[in-house]
């Protein structure tokens, strides 16, 4: 049997066998940034990393339209949290590239 656990709107999502309450809403936020990237003519990319010592563990960036990377370091690590890409798209992606 499957639990249930509300998005934060009126939506109701099924949990995966495993999978906990706080796990789905993060899979949810990772999944509106995505969309909301994606209006705004950009792709946002996490990390690959498994190992959570790994320097871009949970990391994310951008990759704009014009191929214009946002959200790396000096030398090209991913280095944004999931809230930071937020924060830049609620500001847009566009604005914060220039």
């Amino acid at each position: 049997m499957s639990a249930r656990v509300y998005d934060g709107g009126m939506n109701v999502q099924e949990l995966l066998p495993g999978q906990t309450a706080e796990q789905r809403l993060l899979h949810n936020r990772v999944m509106n940034a995505r969309r909301a990237a994606f209006r705004q003519g950009a792709t946002l990319r996490k990390s690959r990393t498994r190992d959570p010592r790994g320097r871009d563990y949970g990391k994310f960036w951008f990759i704009l339209g014009s191929g214009e990377v946002i959200g790396t370091d000096e030398l090209g690590w991913p280095c944004l949290t999931l809230e930071d890409a937020e924060a830049l798209i609620d500001q847009g992606l566009n604005a914060a590239a220039a």
